[in-house]
């Protein structure tokens, strides 16, 4: 799938995961680090990087 995407919806993208990523750093601070939602957080984060990453790479 080629779509193409407006300066303008890559740029809402990265606001909404920006916001994402924000809210869940805060979340992550208050788990204790080995339990499962801590980890969990870290690897959606890591993913949440990349795909900002990504977007930044489309402008």
């Amino acid at each position: 799938m080629t779509e193409k995407y407006t300066v303008q919806h890559l740029e809402e993208a990265a606001q909404a995961i920006s916001a994402l990523i924000s809210k869940s750093e805060k979340a992550k601070s208050k788990l204790e680090p080995g339990t499962w939602q801590h980890t969990m957080l870290e690897a959606n984060l890591r993913g949440l990087y990349i795909a900002l990453g990504l977007d930044r790479g489309q402008k």
